[in-house]
């Protein structure tokens, strides 16, 4: 019985290790960063140099909308000095996260459930475009 069990355990996480990298292969695919984005990258760049969150650093407007999403690229920003790539970075370990969370959770269930979600994740335009796009 526990011979079946670890079988099924180990199914388990090849198939999870295949997924997840057929979602990172399509999130790194669809990659890119759109123009907006610039905003919150001065705006980055001029709170972690100690200007706060702002612009222009002589004007106290504030000009994101998306203040966990500045803070969250802000700390490792703040480590990396490097903009494109770490908002690219960052993005894409918050989908792939919430794709594995959902993984996890649908382990219960049975495999067609699995490839159902698999295939509309990895399908899902909105989810590959913005998952790495660096926009709020």
């Amino acid at each position: 019985m526990s011979l079946q069990r670890n079988n099924g355990a180990s199914l388990h996480f090849g198939f999870m290790l295949i997924s997840v990298a057929v979602v990172l292969f399509r999130l790194l695919s669809e990659a890119w960063v759109r123009e907006d984005a610039q905003i919150t990258f001065r705006t980055i760049e001029n709170f972690v140099d100690g200007f706060g969150i702002r612009w222009n650093i002589d004007e106290r407007v504030q000009v994101s909308t998306h203040p966990l999403w500045l803070l969250v690229n802000s700390a490792v920003y703040a480590v990396t000095r490097e903009i494109p790539f770490t908002v690219t970075g960052v993005g894409l370990a918050c989908t792939l996260g919430a794709f594995v969370r959902v993984a996890v959770h649908l382990k219960e269930h049975a495999w067609s459930t699995w490839f159902v979600f698999l295939a509309l994740f990895a399908a899902s335009p909105t989810i590959m475009l913005y998952g790495t796009s660096g926009f709020e």
